[in-house]
């Protein structure tokens, strides 16, 4: 195994990954809210009436943007953390052939993998979430991983491994590909 330094790591696959990671949010939004609904129909109809569409798209043009937008953030950052307290791993570091693990041995707890999430959005996109800041703090990210060092949001406290190539290898991480592409296509209807 490869440790995450300038010779073995992968910046492509870093990237494809936490977006992949990302977009789970994205993807859990309509069926947690839907299940919502049906567990408790009048608290979900009488939460969404306070946000009346029309008056508030009136009132505040971006409000479904941001409304869409946290609820998909917080998603994302709740489905990564329990991924890394179940499993030690993301469904996108899993399929691009990477594993992550604390340094001094330990396991990820509920507080520390939230708290990493927490710093990847924070640090990796700048906290502003605004689409051309947000990739120019991603950019640096890439070239910092270029140049062998920790990405910001892993510090001295966490390290990649990466998976060496095999047949398996490349099929997951094919099939990764295949489910972010599959992803954009779904969300882009």
């Amino acid at each position: 195994m490869v440790a995450d330094k300038a010779s073995g790591a992968r910046p492509l696959h870093r990237i494809l990954a936490r977006l992949l990671d990302s977009l789970s949010g994205a993807l859990l939004l309509k069926p947690v809210v839907e299940l919502l609904y049906l567990l408790f129909p009048s608290q979900v109809v009488a939460f969404l009436s306070v946000f009346d569409p029309v008056e508030m798209q009136e009132r505040f043009p971006f409000f479904q943007v941001l409304v869409l937008g946290y609820g998909w953030l917080l998603l994302s950052m709740l489905f990564n953390t329990l991924s890394l307290l179940l499993f030690g791993n993301s469904f996108g570091k899993y399929l691009f052939g990477m594993r992550l693990y604390i340094r001094n041995g330990g396991w990820f707890t509920f507080s520390a993998g939230l708290w990493r999430e927490i710093l990847v959005y924070m640090r990796g996109c700048g906290g502003v979430f605004i689409p051309l800041i947000s990739e120019v703090f991603m950019m640096v990210q890439i070239y910092r991983l270029r140049k062998g060092k920790n990405l910001l949001w892993d510090g001295d406290r966490y390290e990649m491994i990466y998976r060496p190539y095999t047949a398996l290898q490349y099929c997951k991480t094919l099939t990764g590909v295949i489910i972010l592409l599959a992803c954009c296509f779904f969300l882009m209807r």
